[in-house]
């Protein structure tokens, strides 16, 4: 058995790295672009910014939910309590050592009888239906809608397949759409960002940079992909964009940002009714 120590060890160091790639990306950004230049932030959009993300956790609760349904949670987990799960994990993974995955994995099989082997089988569907969704939006804006539509129907396929594989067909429909809106809630998050820091883009590049954000998150190396969103998207707008990576550095930084302040203001609270003695199921 590996030493709990060196483990310990390992993902502060990752947490560590991640700060620093968070830091990296800020000085790439204060140092390129003239923050003078930048227009006063609307207050609307501010608003637009809290809302879109709002949606982001809303559709990626539903995903969850949905996925859970076809597990052998008992009770099983309503939608309120899965959103109190979600935004409490979403804020302690800004901590070192993943304390929101890992505890909402503890929460469920304590309260819920979720073995953690079907926890752990939730992330993979969800990175397996993350990685059909991004893979869909990709080829169909390189290639044509065609391919989108054909990607589409695979992907609902897929997603029947591994709810078929549990002996339950229950909302197995809805992982592939679910995920296809939320990706579109976070191109609408970052093509905010972009015009908040006075830099906007179009839809197509919007979804592109939105693609790039979600394969950078799916690696989990850092906790909420800590510096790796930031740089994956600076990326992506210094390569297929043609514009400077500061860019995209700086507006995921805003992004991160909205979403930092909307996982604080739901988090806490969640936190605080999750500790509560359980006084209902679900």
């Amino acid at each position: 058995m590996p030493d709990p120590r060196n483990k310990t060890a390992i993902l502060i160091v990752k947490y560590l790295i991640g700060l620093a790639l968070v830091l990296a990306a800020a000085y790439m950004a204060l140092r390129s672009i003239d923050l003078s230049q930048i227009p006063a932030v609307q207050p609307r959009m501010l608003l637009f910014m809290g809302m879109a993300v709002t949606a982001s956790i809303l559709l990626t609760t539903a995903l969850f939910w949905c996925i859970t349904l076809s597990f052998d949670a008992d009770p099983p987990v309503s939608f309120p309590r899965m959103l109190t799960l979600i935004a409490a994990s979403g804020l302690l993974n800004y901590l070192p050592m993943r304390p929101g995955m890992v505890g909402r994995g503890a929460y469920l099989k304590a309260r819920h009888g979720l073995p953690l082997a079907q926890y752990l089988l939730t992330l993979i569907i969800v990175l397996v239906v993350t990685l059909v969704v991004v893979l869909i939006t990709t080829v169909s804006l390189a290639c044509s809608p065609a391919w989108g539509w054909a990607g589409a129907a695979s992907g609902l396929v897929i997603a029947a397949a591994l709810t078929i594989l549990r002996r339950s067909t229950r909302a197995s429909w809805a992982w592939v759409p679910l995920k296809a809106m939320d990706l579109m809630a976070t191109a609408t998050r970052l093509w905010l960002a972009f015009a908040v820091i006075g830099k906007p883009i179009d839809w197509r590049d919007a979804l592109l940079v939105a693609s790039a954000s979600m394969l950078a998150g799916l690696a989990a190396f850092t906790p909420n992909a800590l510096g790796l969103r930031e740089w994956a998207v600076a990326a992506m707008t210094a390569g297929m964009l043609h514009a400077p990576g500061a860019e995209g550095a700086l507006a995921t930084l805003v992004d991160r940002a909205a979403e930092a302040v909307i996982f604080t203001l739901i988090g806490a609270p969640a936190i605080y009714a999750l500790s509560r003695p359980r006084q209902t199921t679900g």
